[in-house]
Protein backbone atom coordinates (compact mmCIF):
# COMPACT_ATOMS: atom_id res chain seq x y z
CA UNK A 1 0.00 0.00 0.00
CA UNK A 2 1.47 3.11 -0.97
CA UNK A 3 -0.19 5.29 1.33
CA UNK A 4 1.13 3.22 4.08
CA UNK A 5 4.52 3.23 2.73
CA UNK A 6 4.63 6.95 2.27
CA UNK A 7 3.28 7.69 6.34
CA UNK A 8 5.66 5.12 7.35
CA UNK A 9 8.84 6.95 5.48
CA UNK A 10 7.39 9.99 6.53
CA UNK A 11 7.35 8.75 10.72
CA UNK A 12 10.52 7.38 10.72
CA UNK A 13 12.59 9.88 8.50
CA UNK A 14 13.83 7.33 6.07
CA UNK A 15 15.92 9.62 3.98
CA UNK A 16 17.47 8.55 -0.10
CA UNK A 17 20.66 8.42 1.79
CA UNK A 18 19.01 5.47 3.98
CA UNK A 19 17.33 3.97 0.54
CA UNK A 20 21.09 4.17 -1.30
CA UNK A 21 23.34 3.03 1.66
CA UNK A 22 21.64 -0.05 2.00
CA UNK A 23 21.53 -0.74 -1.67
CA UNK A 24 25.22 -0.17 -1.78
CA UNK A 25 25.41 -2.80 1.27
CA UNK A 26 23.61 -5.32 -0.98
CA UNK A 27 25.89 -4.84 -3.95
CA UNK A 28 28.94 -4.97 -2.28
CA UNK A 29 27.83 -8.13 0.38
CA UNK A 30 26.39 -9.69 -2.74
CA UNK A 31 30.41 -10.09 -4.33
CA UNK A 32 31.06 -12.08 -0.83
CA UNK A 33 29.93 -15.14 -2.54
CA UNK A 34 31.10 -17.52 -5.33
CA UNK A 35 27.97 -18.39 -6.50
CA UNK A 36 25.32 -16.87 -8.41
CA UNK A 37 22.54 -18.39 -5.93
CA UNK A 38 25.04 -17.56 -2.78
CA UNK A 39 25.31 -14.10 -4.51
CA UNK A 40 21.44 -13.53 -4.50
CA UNK A 41 20.97 -14.98 -1.14
CA UNK A 42 23.42 -12.63 0.86
CA UNK A 43 21.14 -9.65 -0.88
CA UNK A 44 18.18 -11.36 0.57
CA UNK A 45 20.45 -11.96 4.04
CA UNK A 46 20.73 -7.34 4.07
CA UNK A 47 17.05 -7.15 2.87
CA UNK A 48 15.72 -8.79 5.18
CA UNK A 49 18.02 -7.41 8.15
CA UNK A 50 17.16 -3.96 7.02
CA UNK A 51 13.50 -4.53 6.74
CA UNK A 52 13.84 -6.14 10.59
CA UNK A 53 15.81 -2.99 11.74
CA UNK A 54 13.16 -0.65 9.75
CA UNK A 55 10.11 -2.56 10.94
CA UNK A 56 11.52 -2.81 14.75
CA UNK A 57 12.56 0.76 15.05
CA UNK A 58 8.81 2.14 13.19
CA UNK A 59 7.21 -0.23 16.12
CA UNK A 60 9.15 1.24 19.04
CA UNK A 61 8.86 4.85 18.00
CA UNK A 62 5.35 4.47 17.36
CA UNK A 63 4.96 3.75 20.96
CA UNK A 64 2.83 0.57 20.08
CA UNK A 65 4.93 -2.09 20.87
CA UNK A 66 8.48 -2.91 23.10
CA UNK A 67 11.58 -4.66 21.94
CA UNK A 68 11.06 -8.55 22.90
CA UNK A 69 14.67 -9.22 23.25
CA UNK A 70 15.78 -8.76 26.94
CA UNK A 71 19.56 -8.26 25.74
CA UNK A 72 17.98 -4.42 24.13
CA UNK A 73 16.03 -3.69 26.97
CA UNK A 74 12.41 -2.56 26.31
CA UNK A 75 13.40 0.68 23.72
CA UNK A 76 16.53 0.42 22.73
CA UNK A 77 18.87 3.40 20.47
CA UNK A 78 18.38 2.77 17.33
CA UNK A 79 21.63 2.99 16.87
CA UNK A 80 22.02 -0.06 18.88
CA UNK A 81 19.86 -1.82 17.12
CA UNK A 82 21.46 -1.03 13.61
CA UNK A 83 24.88 -1.92 15.37
CA UNK A 84 23.47 -5.18 16.45
CA UNK A 85 22.04 -6.11 12.90
CA UNK A 86 25.05 -5.01 11.13
CA UNK A 87 26.97 -7.47 13.41
CA UNK A 88 25.23 -10.65 13.01
CA UNK A 89 24.29 -10.02 9.29
CA UNK A 90 28.28 -9.52 8.44
CA UNK A 91 28.20 -12.78 10.33
CA UNK A 92 26.03 -14.53 8.52
CA UNK A 93 27.51 -13.87 5.71
CA UNK A 94 31.26 -13.89 7.06
CA UNK A 95 30.33 -17.48 8.40
CA UNK A 96 28.60 -18.47 4.87
CA UNK A 97 31.19 -17.55 2.74
CA UNK A 98 33.68 -19.60 5.11
CA UNK A 99 31.80 -22.64 4.30
CA UNK A 100 31.96 -21.50 0.65
CA UNK A 101 35.52 -22.02 0.78
CA UNK A 102 35.73 -25.14 2.47
CA UNK A 103 33.54 -27.10 0.06
CA UNK A 104 30.31 -26.67 1.89
CA UNK A 105 27.99 -24.45 -0.23
CA UNK A 106 24.67 -26.04 0.81
CA UNK A 107 25.55 -25.25 4.01
CA UNK A 108 26.09 -21.79 3.43
CA UNK A 109 22.51 -21.19 1.64
CA UNK A 110 21.18 -22.89 4.44
CA UNK A 111 22.61 -20.41 6.55
CA UNK A 112 21.73 -17.57 4.42
CA UNK A 113 18.20 -18.81 4.07
CA UNK A 114 17.59 -19.55 7.84
CA UNK A 115 18.56 -15.77 8.50
CA UNK A 116 16.43 -14.52 6.28
CA UNK A 117 13.63 -16.50 7.27
CA UNK A 118 13.96 -15.54 10.49
CA UNK A 119 14.49 -11.93 10.33
CA UNK A 120 11.08 -11.82 7.59
CA UNK A 121 9.26 -13.40 10.07
CA UNK A 122 10.27 -11.05 12.79
CA UNK A 123 9.41 -8.22 10.20
CA UNK A 124 5.95 -10.13 9.34
CA UNK A 125 5.81 -10.32 13.08
CA UNK A 126 6.15 -6.38 14.07
CA UNK A 127 3.99 -5.30 10.82
CA UNK A 128 1.08 -7.71 12.14
CA UNK A 129 1.49 -6.34 15.94
CA UNK A 130 1.42 -2.42 14.22
CA UNK A 131 -1.40 -3.31 12.21
CA UNK A 132 -3.43 -4.56 15.53
CA UNK A 133 -2.63 -1.48 17.37
CA UNK A 134 -4.07 0.73 15.19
Amino acid sequence: DAHVSAKWRGSIGVSQLTTRLILVACVLFSGCASSTLGKSLNVAVVASASADVMSTHIALRSGCCSEANAVFGSHPHTATLIAAKAGSTSLIIWLASILEENNHPRWAHVARGMATGVWTGVTAHNVRVMQGAK
